[in-house]
């Protein structure tokens, strides 16, 4: 039998060392199977890390009762490098793996007989933490949903909590940052910016005034925060796009009420909508004032 263990413990091939193995193991009748793991039989007793993750490396030792040889390590899952009694591995493979140590103990009568000691180890993928919105740009004191993906678990800035997905209402231009994590491996951590632009103020309307039938007029409107200019007339019918709006002369004789929208050219826009009493034709030859006023509509 020593002579069997010897050339298993020093044959330089992995796939030789395991033929020998399994030969001696099965076929050393009946001493060999009446030893390998009887209640008196020594035992490898291995130690390390049980939850890791894929590309992480990790070192793993064999311990051996009653002056047991150093193993010969079998991985599954990744690569590894034995250095004595221990097994530095490199974990290549996700899922349920293990690690196991074989090799020869005494008995207390010279006598070497085969055993072994295993673990599994549970190998994790890194995560890959990503996250989307709902829209990037809009005006202030619009809700935004921020999803995220690619992990386990998530944790949020601006005391948002964890889970994977959040509601948020931003009055400023603000910068998330989401971190996610996977048991056994380093957590990734990524931002997404939610740019707010201000909600336009009240649009201010001049030009207009009394005119005479068959004349034309234009109207103006300014304020600040907006890129647009719509104008709408009473019934909702949008006229023009712009700052300046010119009345045409074929009106009819009587008073027409105009709408200007003052919004911001956003994915999600707000409008600010007045009703502006800007504009009051008569037919020619009489004379009348104008409201100039402006009711909120």
């Amino acid at each position: 039998m020593k002579n069997i263990y010897t050339l298993y413990k020093h044959h330089t091939s992995l796939l030789w060392q395991t033929v020998l193995f399994v030969i001696i193991f099965f076929c050393w009748v009946p001493s060999a199977i009446a030893q390998f793991g009887s209640p008196g039989g020594a035992v490898y007793t291995i130690s390390g890390p049980s939850s890791v993750c894929v590309g992480t490396t990790q070192t793993y030792t064999a311990y051996g009762e009653r002056g047991c040889s150093t193993p010969t390590w079998n991985i599954e899952g990744g690569t590894y490098v034995q250095n004595g009694n221990q097994a530095i591995v490199t974990w290549t493979q996700a899922g349920n793996n293990s690690v196991m140590a074989f090799g020869g103990c005494p008995d207390g009568n010279g006598n070497m007989y085969l055993t072994s000691g295993s673990m599994n180890v549970n190998v994790v993928q890194a995560p890959a933490t990503s996250v989307t919105a709902s829209a990037t740009t809009v005006c202030a004191g619009t809700a935004v949903t921020l999803t995220a993906s690619g992990a386990n678990t998530y944790s949020w800035s601006h005391s948002l909590g964890t889970g994977s997905s959040k509601t948020v209402t931003p009055t400023v231009t603000t910068t998330y940052t989401i971190t996610g994590t996977n048991s056994g491996c380093s957590p990734k951590t990524v931002e997404i910016t939610i740019n707010v632009n201000p909600v336009p103020s009240v649009p201010t309307v001049t030009g207009g005034g009394t005119i005479c039938y068959g004349q034309g007029t234009s109207l103006s409107a300014s304020g600040s925060g907006a890129s647009t200019f719509r104008w709408y007339d009473s019934s909702g019918t949008q006229l023009h796009e712009g700052s300046t709006y010119q009345i045409p002369n074929t009106l009819a004789g009587g008073s027409h009420n105009y709408t200007v929208s003052k919004c911001l050219w956003l994915p999600i826009w707000a409008e600010e909508c007045f009703c502006v009493c800007q504009s009051t034709v008569f037919p020619a030859g009489s004379v009348s004032d104008c409201f100039n006023k402006y009711l909120r509509s």
